[in-house]
């Protein structure tokens, strides 16, 4: 029977997913070293690509020792893949590979050790391509330890644009080029993904829906983060949930292991929405829960499953 030690997970985030071709050959890189042979005690859990945001996201889990090698992979051909001067999508991004986090899915597993992991991914990454540019957060911010929202502020991820040479300098190599950007890689308490679509193209009222469900404002909700972005011609509410913030794996009352579950955002959205005039289409989640994660993750590595995600129905929104 497979242990839930030392387990970890790290999401590859790139900037592709209307080529299928190259989705597949990032994640198989994920699974596959170059000479050949499959990672050791890893797995690719899912496959999450989104066609208007044109943007996937490979889940990556393992012994937290193990875990740098697929990622750095992944990575690599994503960065050989992915072009970002040719890059159009709804979504917001600085880099071909845009974010890079490193979770704790066991008990037994620091978040300053996911921290550690998360650096030398970069560092190898930026060994690998002289031209590769990333920020460090969270527990690999040391020793501000600044949240990937700050980080990303200060980068300009809200507006598209990257440092000049009179702006910040990233933690981890050169100032980006055009073609591979800027990575954000770090390590954080676990987040789920999770977006809400509702019946309208209004981009305002989208706006102000995402605000009102955000934790930093007044009456949000709880480890909520929030933006309004285009999808299918209708606006989708797109969500982090941040984990509870005390041994989340123990908290039998919220099953998502979230300060805020789906269902509780999804019935605050469809408030808000009805105070617009307009319904809600239906909620997504981009992944899996903690829980999830961690069951599969131990289920996938005793099994010796490698590309386990072949296993589950990739999601193509």
């Amino acid at each position: 029977m497979a242990k839930e030690s030392r387990l970890a997970a790290s999401l590859c985030i790139i900037s592709a997913a209307r080529d299928p071709a190259v989705v597949e050959r990032v994640t198989r890189a994920a699974v596959i070293s170059r000479d050949g042979k499959n990672f050791p005690q890893t797995s690719v859990l899912n496959v999450f690509a989104d066609h208007d945001y044109n943007r996937s996201v490979i889940t990556i889990v393992g012994p937290l020792s193990k875990l740098g090698d697929p990622v750095v992979s992944a990575c690599t051909e994503a960065l050989n893949l992915i072009d970002l001067h040719q890059h159009t999508g709804v979504h917001p991004c600085l880099g071909a590979v845009d974010l890079v986090p490193v979770y704790p899915l066991a008990k037994d597993v620091g978040l300053d050790e996911c921290g550690d992991v998360a650096e030398t991914i970069a560092r190898q990454l930026a060994d690998h391509f002289h031209h590769f540019s990333a920020f460090l957060f969270g527990a690999a911010d040391r020793p501000q330890r600044r949240s990937l929202l700050q980080r990303r502020r200060e980068f300009g991820w809200f507006t598209g644009g990257l440092p000049s040479p009179a702006g910040m300098l990233p933690d981890v190599g050169p100032l980006p080029n055009s073609h591979h950007g800027l990575t954000a890689i770090g390590a954080s308490p676990y987040v789920l993904n999770c977006n809400v679509t509702i019946d309208t193209a209004e981009m305002q009222v989208g706006q102000r829906i995402a605000a009102s469900v955000r934790a930093s404002s007044i009456g949000g909700l709880p480890g909520v983060q929030s933006m309004a972005l285009p999808n299918k011609g209708r606006i989708e509410i797109a969500c982090n949930l941040l984990s509870l913030p005390e041994d989340c794996g123990s908290a039998k009352e919220v099953p998502e292991d979230v300060s805020t579950s789906p269902a509780c955002l999804e019935a605050r959205v469809r408030e808000l929405a009805l105070s617009e005039g307009v319904s809600v289409i239906g909620c997504a989640l981009v992944g899996l829960t903690r829980r999830q994660c961690r069951a599969l993750a131990v289920k996938a590595i005793a099994e010796g499953i490698p590309d386990y995600w072949k296993l589950r129905q990739v999601t193509m929104m």
